[in-house]
């Protein structure tokens, strides 16, 4: 199953981590809500981006965009420093630049590797405390860093088609309260619905039913974790005008049903 991971809080306008992965893991096709910069440690593994393969290997740097589909495969124990950032917090000719030209990637010798984690460190240290104009920082450094994949990035421009679907992506979030079929969203970017239903399955990894669907799930998994609305109120601002249809897509795609999902997250909460 295709999950669209938008829920990862950004209260600060990013997050750092350090990830490990086994030679086993593959993660599933998937995409997010935010700009991602993933730095290789250490491992390699392949990465897929839309249709195209990647080797992944100690140096590599990548920028994905909002909306840009990818996979990882680990070939051998991989550890990255994952950044997930708000647009918000980017200069926005280096957002618009983003969109335009992806995936960003480019090798990272030695000395530029250094550089790269003696910024990484400061993130975690802006991270971890509140103090005065942190956030500001963060961004100052975030900015830096997305210069210098831009400055240094393989020419490897995103496909037309990728460009489409992201398009489209923007438009099916401000309307995902809509009923929105594959035809009526079609029309109106003047494609055809087959076109477009192939579009979704070649560069998301998904169809454009479960694409609709992740949307859906993920803004319910929000009001299920910040609000108090009835189950019915929450099918309703997610799109579905059937509590049990709303019930039934939520356990098909979470595994648990959304009140299940909801004392779960009230017993973390808890804790």
């Amino acid at each position: 199953m295709y999950f669209l991971d938008v829920n990862i809080p950004l209260e600060n306008g990013f997050i750092i981590k350090n990830k490990y992965f086994s030679e086993e893991y593959i993660s599933r096709m998937h995409w997010h809500g935010f700009v991602e910069i993933e730095f290789v440690v250490s491992g390699t593994a392949i990465y897929r981006f839309g249709s195209k393969e990647y080797t992944l290997s100690r140096g590599d740097l990548w920028l994905l965009s909002i909306y840009d589909s990818h996979q990882v495969v680990c070939k051998k124990g991989l550890q990255i420093i994952n950044i997930a950032i708000k647009p918000d917090l980017l200069n926005s000719k280096l957002l618009s630049h983003t969109t335009t030209f992806h995936p960003l990637h480019c090798h990272l010798d030695e000395p530029a590797t250094a550089a790269f984690l003696s910024k990484a460190q400061e993130l975690f240290r802006e991270q971890s405390t509140d103090n005065a104009f942190s956030r500001l920082k963060a961004a100052s450094i975030l900015n830096e860093v997305v210069i210098d994949i831009a400055r240094n990035a393989v020419a490897d421009n995103a496909p037309t088609d990728l460009g489409i679907i992201q398009d489209v992506s923007v438009w099916i979030q401000l309307h995902i309260q809509e009923d929105i079929s594959l035809a009526q969203v079609a029309e109106k970017f003047s494609l055809t619905p087959n076109y477009l239903g192939t579009l979704f399955k070649k560069t998301m990894g998904a169809s454009y039913n479960d694409y609709l669907n992740n949307l859906r799930i993920n803004h319910a998994c929000h009001l299920l974790q910040t609000s108090d609305l009835s189950m019915k109120n929450i099918a309703l601002e997610s799109g579905y005008h059937s509590v049990e249809y709303f019930n039934y897509i939520f356990k098909k795609f979470c595994g648990i049903t959304p009140s299940q999902y909801r004392a779960v997250v009230a017993d973390k909460n808890n804790t």
